[in-house]
């Protein structure tokens, strides 16, 4: 399958990123909010990587991060290049663009980052991620994309079930473990599943692709993921429109 290859060096890093924010709870008492826990990205010249995620998956926190809106707890930002004032395909600018919108990312962006309550759960070239989702929660975002044919005016579309968890607090493990239709009982709410490598540049952190199901063309986490998002229909549809 052909994707967006790299061709030069990266001009924006974002290495092992934390924003943290302390929320009054009582009076007295404030507790920590984890916005964005330790994510990393890479931008080359020239390229428009998409952040994607429902409400309250610190899409947007990132932004504001990178820009140095809001102070890093931990990680740092790292730009490299000289200023620019016209158009990306004139002079190569770079953009990371948070969006909701998983079906305008597909033609903006090279690349699109997954977020959920904080952490990137996939990475990949924005035509790969979209024809072969690995995560199930990217596979469930997929399924309930609409799409533009009149037909499907009054069709119900699949949604995740269940809300994003409190950033304030997070399940232990995998924080999508409690809506996830594929979890693992006894490694998903135990273990947080951190990045891996499957093949040409595709990065998931789940436990379904860990411990001998490394890649992405293995049979039992393939059926698995699939299986997750088929489930999700399921579990809830939204209204039509």
């Amino acid at each position: 399958m052909s994707g967006w290859q790299r061709t030069d060096g990266p001009v924006l890093r974002i290495e092992d990123l934390s924003v943290r924010f302390d929320v009054r709870a009582s009076m007295l008492r404030t507790r920590p909010i984890a916005a964005v826990t330790q994510v990393s990205l890479e931008l080359a010249t020239g390229e428009t990587v998409a952040v994607v995620g429902e409400s309250g998956s610190g899409k947007t926190t990132l932004g504001r991060a990178t820009l140095r809106l809001v102070p890093a707890a931990e990680g740092r930002v790292v730009f490299e290049g000289e200023d620019i004032a016209e158009l990306q395909a004139q002079r190569d600018l770079t953009f990371l663009y948070i969006t909701h919108d998983l079906a305008s990312a597909r033609h903006f962006a090279d690349r699109i980052a997954v977020m959920y309550a904080g952490r990137v759960v996939e990475l990949a070239s924005a035509q790969r991620l979209i024809e072969e989702p690995q995560h199930p929660y990217t596979k469930a975002l997929l399924a309930a994309v609409p799409e533009p044919d009149p037909a499907n005016r009054l069709r119900q579309r699949p949604v995740v079930g269940g809300e994003p968890p409190d950033a304030g607090d997070l399940p232990p493990g995998c924080a999508f473990a409690p809506r996830c239709p594929a979890v693992m009982a006894g490694r998903c709410e135990r273990d947080v599943p951190g990045l891996i490598q499957l093949e040409d540049g595709h990065e998931v952190a789940c436990h379904l692709y860990s411990a001998g199901a490394s890649v992405s063309t293995s049979s039992s986490a393939a059926s698995a993921a699939d299986s997750a998002s088929s489930a999700a229909s399921t579990k809830g549809s939204s209204a039509s429109g």
